[in-house]
């Protein structure tokens, strides 16, 4: 009998030791997920890329347009650009969320065409802490708009256009 219940007694142990390390993990899984940094998707697909850049202010917005071709250094200064940067997912991705509501004082809209005419790249970056590829919400950095404001001036410079 002693010895029946000392198994007895092993097993709740070892029971109430299984549970927190379950639970531990799945919550290093579901953090590791939503911080696990993604890369912006490269411009190969695209024949052309149509570019807008608008800057915000209270009563008024200005903004400007062009096409980038796979040809200009503009093209490459932007593909560099985005390859050193990184984005990752939020729960706005999460709830399959596919629109900015705080955008900043800067968006820049990158809209990538193949050489049929199908949109390939739907990319909207703004001076927020929040991205838009595809229909999908995404987040740069963990607290704060810094990088997206930061990759949005340095973008908005590559390509030429004048900060209003």
């Amino acid at each position: 009998f002693k010895e029946a219940c000392a198994v007895r007694i092993n097993n709740i142990s070892n029971r109430w030791l299984v549970i927190p390390a379950a639970v531990v993990t799945v919550l290093l899984l579901i953090g590791w997920y939503f911080i696990q940094p993604i890369s912006f998707p490269a411009f190969e697909p695209c024949d052309r890329i149509e570019v807008t850049y608008a800057q915000l202010s209270p009563g008024l917005t200005e903004q400007s347009s062009h096409t980038l071709f796979p040809t200009s250094n503009q093209w490459e200064e932007a593909e560099d650009l985005l390859g050193r940067s990184s984005y990752h997912r939020c729960w706005k991705t999460l709830g399959g969320e596919s629109s900015i509501e705080s955008i900043g004082p800067q968006t820049l809209s990158l809209y990538g065409y193949s050489r049929e005419g199908d949109l390939v790249l739907d990319l909207t970056i703004t001076s927020g802490q929040y991205i838009r590829l595809n229909d999908r919400v995404y987040e740069m950095g963990q607290f704060g708009a810094t990088p997206a404001a930061e990759l949005v001036q340095k973008l908005s410079q590559a390509l030429g256009f004048a900060t209003f």
